[in-house]
């Protein structure tokens, strides 16, 4: 009889122990609501960053971008709002499409701009069924505009598990809780088309396009695309691989642990396939695999090659993976000189 009596009075003391959480907590959000509205306005605009991990911000908004907007994360999502400072005027898209590709140089993850309004964009499935037949023509808008964003981002998703595999990216490093404000425009004005053309990189899903984009923000950099001066400039910086400062990205597996530097392990696998060139290929000198790579692309680029590139999911497609961890390091040294310059 105790026995019960002591479950009993146990269960009234949890439910009430409960009802107090349930209230703390719902005074916190009120809290956080009221804190947001007294300095923020609500978010025209978010960022999509495929791949990023779902708790990389805590509640309070301590990074800042231009110092112009706050970042708060939806948990438990990897979509980022970009929120205006009271007093700042409302971004707009062009600026956000920019951060965008900021955080895909940064963090080496595809990402997608989300606005608020859906009929700003011009797509059209070519099939409809019955039941979209018979929506007016603002319903239908908003459809494909959902039809197109949730498949899409849903191919975004595959790409990255194609790419990284069974590792998770975090947001950069651990910050202490104290304000860290990013200065994209600062440090990336001067390289606004590359990264525009390092993010297409990171959406294909196809090898053969991801390495044509790569390649041509190399082009982008040395303002030709002459095979002469493309040879000479990637000979240059093949052996800065090896000891560049690439930076960190931090990459887990999904349980948050067997941290890894993913410029490492990208290091480690273009290290090792511009030795499987000078040694299985004979390619003995940088020239020779700066060659290499120029021919490639013309392999990929022009149909009028009688050795065009097989997209054949065989030898030649999968083969092409290896010379992407190359030329992505090599683009990348290409951009980070340039900002220097």
């Amino acid at each position: 009889m105790n026995y019960h009596k002591n479950m009993k009075s146990a269960e009234n003391l949890s439910s009430k122990k409960a009802k107090k959480l349930d209230k703390l907590s719902e005074e916190l959000i009120q809290d956080r609501r009221k804190w947001f509205l007294e300095n923020f306005l609500p978010a025209k605009y978010s960022i999509l960053v495929i791949g990023l991990a779902e708790d990389s911000f805590s509640d309070t908004p301590i990074i800042t971008i231009d110092n112009k907007f706050a970042i708060f994360q939806r948990h438990p999502t990897y979509e980022l709002l970009i929120c205006p400072f009271k007093g700042q005027e409302q971004s707009y898209f062009e600026e956000i499409n920019f951060y965008a590709n900021c955080f895909s140089f940064e963090l080496d993850l595809p990402t997608f701009v989300v606005w608020d309004n859906a009929y700003l964009m011009n797509y059209k499935p070519v099939y409809y069924n019955l039941n979209n037949s018979f929506m007016d023509k603002k319903e239908k808008k908003e459809f494909n505009y959902n039809f197109f964003i949730n498949r899409y981002i849903s191919i975004l998703e595959d790409v990255v598990r194609l790419r990284l595999g069974f590792g998770i990216v975090h947001f950069y490093e651990e910050y202490n809780f104290e304000r860290v404000n990013l200065d994209f425009s600062k440090n990336y004005d001067i390289v606004e088309k590359e990264l525009q053309l390092y993010a297409g990189a990171l959406r294909q899903i196809d090898f053969f396009v991801e390495f044509l984009q790569y390649f041509r923000i190399i082009e982008s950099c040395i303002e030709s695309d002459n095979r002469k001066d493309c040879i000479e400039h990637i000979s240059h910086k093949i052996d800065k691989i090896k000891n560049f400062n690439f930076g960190s990205i931090t990459i887990t597996d999904f349980d948050r642990e067997n941290k890894k530097n993913l410029f490492e392990l990208y290091r480690e696998r273009a290290l090792g396939h511009i030795k499987l060139l000078k040694n299985k290929l004979n390619l003995k000198t940088n020239e020779k695999i700066a060659e290499y790579f120029y021919d490639l692309r013309c392999k990929i680029a022009h149909g009028t090659r009688k050795d065009v590139k097989k997209q054949n999911f065989y030898s030649d497609y999968f083969s092409i993976i290896e010379d992407i961890y190359v030329i992505k390091l090599l683009s990348r040294i290409f951009i980070h000189e340039k900002i220097k310059n």
